[in-house]
This record gives structure tokens, C-alpha cells and sequence, in this order.
């Protein structure tokens, strides 16, 4: 199939193929769906037999109008797909036997068709998989880039609540009388709650300021 023929491409695309017919458009702003689609419309790669069994499956289970159908679609895309698998694993090689021989048939008829690609569809297709290659990087350097900063917002420290505070002031002090943890920390919390209103209120003050502080500082990041 010539790509000028295909009805579903962008509109940049159309105009760049209708001027330039015998030379392989740049395919510009075009999403990896579309990349994908332009390319299955000049040649769409075949079927293995696990795919072929799958769809062969599908299309039963829409058309039966069963229990087992309806049991079906209670379960989520990867439910449905682990039991396809251990389905597939149970066929005899003779069952398995029909959806091979499918898929070789199409194997056969898919290169046939790549041999007689047109020079100007060979190109494009060529050109197809590099603008691809290139756009699942740069999709993959956005993702990682999004992650670091993600990571980077997640790892910055809170500031510390007036309990907290009060903690970190008196683990120094009580790690030589308890020196289990979580005994200490036990005693810091019974100190704590046995603060007064105005003794707390110091603490709570040194809160409010650093929270103060850590919110100046992300307007002005």
C-alpha cells in the first residue's frame, strides 16, 4: 500500500506527502501511536501463533454469550492474559498446530510484501523506525528526567513539628538512661504530654518559624 493512499495520517503529514510524493516525508509533531499506525499501514508485521491464539480467544468470547464470557469480563486485562497463558501452556502440539501453521502463512506473506515495497515505501518505512527509535528515547530521557524530580521533591526534608523538635532536643540527653530506642522515645512522649501549655507553646513557636521558612523558600525556588 503506497502511504499517499492511507486516509488516516495527520494533516502536516498529507500535505508533506501530496508535494512531495516520491520522496519520503519528515513526519512532523507525529505521536509514537501515529508513527506506529503510518508504519502498519505500509507494512504491518505478522502475527506469532500465541498472538493469533489470543485473538482467536477474544473473538469466542465476544461471540459467545456464556457464563464463562461473562465470568470473564469480571477479571482485570492482566488477569485475563495470565489465564490465556496458562491456557496456551496446556495445548497439545496438535492444537497448537493450526494457529503455527497461521502464523507462518502470514510470516511468509509479510515478506513477500516487504519485497515488493515500492522504493519510496521502503524509505519512508526506514524513515518511520529512526523517527520512532528517536522519539521512545527522548521519551524515556523526559520519564527519567521526571522521576529525578520527583524523587528530588519527595527526598526534601519537612519541617519539623513542635513534637518533633521536642524529641530531637531530648534524645542526647536520655540516650545514657535509655539506651533502647524505643524506650527512650516512650519517656520522651510521657515527658511530652506532661508539658505544660506554655512549655509546649516555645517548641510550637520554632515550628511555626520553620515551616514559615521552608514555605519562603519554595515560592522562591
Amino acid at each position: 500500500m503506497e502511504l499517499h493512499d492511507v486516509l488516516h495520517t495527520s494533516k502536516k503529514v498529507q500535505k508533506t506527502v501530496m508535494e512531495s510524493p516520491d520522496e519520503a516525508p519528515a513526519f512532523p509533531d507525529c505521536s509514537i501511536k501515529k508513527l506506529k499506525d503510518l508504519r502498519k499501514c505500509i507494512l504491518r508485521k505478522p502475527l506469532s501463533a500465541w498472538l493469533l491464539f489470543i485473538q482467536s480467544r477474544h473473538q469466542e468470547q465476544k461471540e459467545a454469550n456464556s457464563a464463562a464470557s461473562a465470568e470473564q469480563k469480571t477479571l482485570s486485562a492482566s488477569e485475563q492474559m495470565s489465564k490465556l497463558s496458562q491456557e496456551w501452556s496446556t495445548l497439545s502440539a496438535e492444537e497448537r498446530a493450526p494457529y503455527e501453521a497461521q502464523a507462518a502463512a502470514s510470516k511468509q506473506e509479510y515478506l513477500q510484501r516487504k519485497d515488493n515495497l515500492s522504493a519510496t515505501d521502503m524509505a519512508t518505512l526506514q524513515t518511520l523506525n529512526r523517527k520512532l527509535k528517536d522519539s521512545r528515547s527522548e521519551k524515556r530521557k523526559r520519564k527519567a528526567q521526571e522521576t529525578e524530580e520527583e524523587e528530588v521533591v519527595s527526598k526534601k526534608a519537612r519541617p519539623l513539628n513542635a513534637y518533633q523538635l521536642y524529641c530531637k532536643e531530648q534524645h542526647v540527653p536520655l540516650k545514657e538512661q535509655f539506651p533502647a530506642f524505643t524506650d527512650r522515645v516512650r519517656h520522651i512522649s510521657d515527658q511530652w504530654k506532661a508539658l505544660s501549655a506554655e512549655e509546649k507553646a516555645v517548641y510550637t513557636q520554632k515550628a511555626a518559624e520553620l515551616k514559615g521558612d521552608s514555605e519562603n523558600e519554595e515560592v522562591t525556588a
